[in-house]
């Protein structure tokens, strides 16, 4: 009996064992914190060592263009896309069409990616009720030494078919890594594999109206892109 009451004084306090295992969590979350923090620098490291970032490039908005108009940046577009530089603008060409352009770039780092990928005509246009018409389609195309992974899109409104063409680019990815069927989360992951994601991103969006179908619209757009693309040495 005697033993029995010693050993119970003895034991620690059933708030004491509680604090050492929090301490002790504690301890093992912080080690695996700088631990996969580490692994994910070593990582990176090792995958960036062979990409090649390639031209820079920007915009270069008709400014001469009599008709053209400076669009304001809302702030909710600053808030949701957090981008680093932005422009957006607006014009009429000779022939009576409409065109209307956004750019954004987004500085390397690694949560460039997923904001760069919620800005899409499917989702943005859309939200504003506006039907998408057909499948989205992938053109490549090329400004200099610059590849530009177009994405075409087509929707339906009271006025005629709005052609939207936009590129979702990324630095030191090589052109034939551009597929129009991979799923966010597939490119996501290829990304991330890859090594890349970092080194910057831009989205350069283009919409046309007054053309009669997709054809016109892209001969316009393949016209006008040496003007409107900057390729930087």
């Amino acid at each position: 009996m005697e033993n029995s009451v010693s050993e119970k004084n003895s034991a620690p306090p059933a708030g004491e064992n509680i604090f050492r295992r929090v301490n002790r969590f504690g301890l093992a979350l912080v080690i695996w914190i700088i631990a996969v923090e580490g692994g994910v620098e070593l990582w990176y490291h090792v995958r960036e060592a062979h990409l090649q970032p390639g031209p820079s490039w920007t915009v270069n908005f008709p400014r001469e263009n009599l008709s053209y108009q400076d669009v304001p940046i809302t702030t909710d577009d600053r808030t949701l896309l957090r981008f680093d530089e932005g422009q957006k603008g607006r014009w009429r060409d000779a022939d009576g069409t409409d065109w209307q352009a956004f750019y954004f770039a987004w500085n390397p780092g690694r949560v460039a990616g997923y904001l760069a990928k919620r800005h899409t005509p499917d989702i943005c246009i859309t939200a504003t009720g506006l039907k998408q018409i057909g499948e989205t389609e992938l053109t490549l195309m090329t400004v200099g030494k610059v590849v530009l992974p177009m994405r075409h899109y087509v929707f339906e409104t009271s006025s005629g078919p709005l052609q939207v063409y936009q590129c979702h680019w990324e630095a030191g990815l090589p052109a034939d890594a551009y597929t129009a069927e991979e799923s966010a989360r597939f490119n996501l992951i290829r990304g991330v594999w890859a090594g890349r994601g970092n080194h910057g991103q831009k989205v350069f969006e283009v919409i046309l109206s007054g053309y009669e179908n997709a054809d016109q619209a892209k001969a316009a757009l393949e016209q006008r892109l040496n003007e409107l693309i900057k390729v930087e040495n």
